[in-house]
């Protein structure tokens, strides 16, 4: 006796009910994969920076950005917001406008930072704010600090958009992606993900 012939005809109920499943499954999996691609390293200031990692940031159901973070290959986690040269890339999946990440980024800045940090900044943070263009599906933003530099570079598609001196603000700045209250923990995991 077979197992159709134990349990009976299988029902259309039963065959919808699998699909369903199958489908919140797939769009869960699918929901976590990165849909950019990001080439294995870049330079910076005339060094090589490997991928760390790499991740998706949703707001909710809206896919806004893929995400890679470029740290030298010897770099520990613990050390990735001190002096270290990095490179954060966000290619955007969706048009955001330029007013919601000034916006979130500030109030990112306000919980990893304490209030004199915080007003520290203020001067370079307007300034960095100002030159933020509301992306459209495809554009990318990057930022990137060296030390022989001493600067955080903003890029809107590979130009050059703002530099803001000193390793203060690096440090205070790229918590929005990769500090204590991030922008997604998940994603700050992702980028660090290979980091020892």
């Amino acid at each position: 006796m077979n197992a159709m012939q134990m349990n009976g005809p299988i029902s259309l109920s039963t065959v919808g009910n699998t699909l369903r499943v199958l489908s919140v499954l797939i769009a869960f999996f699918a929901s976590h994969l990165v849909s950019a691609t990001f080439s294995s390293n870049v330079e910076v200031s005339g060094d090589n920076l490997d991928l760390r990692g790499e991740g998706n940031f949703k707001w909710f159901f809206f896919d806004l950005y893929d995400a890679a973070l470029y740290l030298p290959s010897d770099v520990e986690s613990s050390n990735v917001l001190g002096s270290t040269p990095k490179k954060l890339i966000l290619r955007y999946n969706r048009d955001v406008p330029s007013e919601k990440i000034v916006e979130a980024g500030n109030e990112l800045l306000k919980k990893n930072c304490l209030p004199a940090e915080f007003d520290a900044i203020l001067t370079d943070l307007e300034r960095i704010n100002l030159a933020y263009e509301s992306p459209k599906k495809g554009d990318t933003y990057a930022l990137s600090f060296h030390p022989k530099r001493n600067s955080t570079i903003l890029y809107f598609n590979n130009v050059e958009v703002a530099e803001i001196e000193g390793e203060e603000f690096a440090n205070l700045y790229f918590r929005i992606w990769l500090g204590q209250h991030p922008v997604s923990e998940r994603l700050r995991d992702e980028l660090l993900q290979s980091a020892s």
